[in-house]
């Protein structure tokens, strides 16, 4: 009996998958991922704020850091003065402010550009793979 239990379960998820997918949510990433029938997308809204959390936090530690260390850092933060307006390095708590917000906002727009052609090259490359 319970064989047949787990024979009719299995059969539902492989009916599910094989024709409409099933949709994962990671609860702490917030990456909603549907596999099967429907192809593998990734939330845009999730790797937009991913992508801006990372790069926005990671120019806003390094910036800090030079405060203290002068020398460190120095290559990526005279990059990103090249390309943000406004900020350069080492100058005010301002500068660094400012550099972070760009950062933030570049961030986010790299990671909705991502994920967008992620999905588009999924969907393009999914409905002409061998087999289906």
């Amino acid at each position: 009996m319970l064989t047949t239990q787990c024979q009719a379960r299995w059969q539902n998820v492989r009916k599910r998958f094989l024709d409409g997918g099933i949709k994962i949510h990671h609860i702490l990433s917030g990456v909603t991922i549907n596999v099967g029938g429907g192809g593998m997308k990734l939330s845009v809204k999730a790797m937009t704020i991913t992508f801006a959390l990372l790069w926005g936090g990671a120019v806003l530690i390094v910036a800090l850091v030079n405060f203290v260390w002068p020398s460190y850092g120095r290559a990526l933060l005279d990059f990103c003065s090249s390309i943000y307006p406004g900020y350069h390095v080492g100058q005010t708590v301002g500068s660094v402010a400012c550099g972070s917000v760009f950062a933030l906002i570049d961030g986010a727009v790299g990671g909705a550009l991502f994920a967008w052609l992620y999905n588009r090259f999924a969907v393009c490359l999914g409905e002409r793979a061998p087999g289906r």
